[in-house]
């Protein structure tokens, strides 16, 4: 298999990689399943646990395999990808729809009220319109003035030097 299918179409072919890369049945599926598993967002601890790999166990899956290195990285990819998604809905729903929290009274539930935030509400606003909502921090100088006249300061010479 040659790496030039790594890459958008590797995803796609990932079975068929895998097949070629890996001898024992066993080996393939329980690849498979872990680079799905990234893909989809789990964690590789997890994910290592989840199906009875160590780090190492799994590092040697990989060595001298490109392909299946750089499957795991796609599938790396597009788990972060998702990953920031499901993290930017979770910040709309707390800036714009709100959260629910219960109110007690003598330790029973009496109603909720809906809390939004603000700070949420603030970053969403940054991130998507910067020029507009972004903190500057920046100062642009032009030139500089220096007053050499200050007052009780005795000079010898004048500003010229002479």
């Amino acid at each position: 298999m040659s790496t030039k299918m790594i890459g958008e179409s590797a995803w796609a072919k990932r079975e068929e990689i895998v097949k070629d890369q890996l001898a024992s049945a066993a080996d393939q599926k329980t690849f498979l399943k872990f680079v799905e598993g990234v893909a989809v967002g789990k964690k590789t601890k997890f994910l290592l646990k989840e199906l009875g790999l160590t780090w190492p166990g799994f590092t040697s899956m990989l060595a001298k395999r490109q392909e299946l290195k750089d499957l795991y990285s796609d599938a790396r990819a597009i788990g972060e990808e998702l990953r920031q998604v499901l993290r930017e809905d979770e910040a709309d729903r707390r800036a714009v729809d709100g959260v629910e929290r219960p109110v007690y009274h003598k330790g029973e539930v009496v109603g909720y009220i809906k809390e939004y935030s603000d700070q949420m509400l603030a970053l969403q606003l940054k991130a998507g319109n910067p020029d507009k909502y972004a903190e500057r921090k920046q100062v642009d100088v032009k030139g500089v003035m220096l007053n050499l006249n200050i007052e009780g300061v005795r000079r010898e010479t004048d500003v010229t030097g002479e």
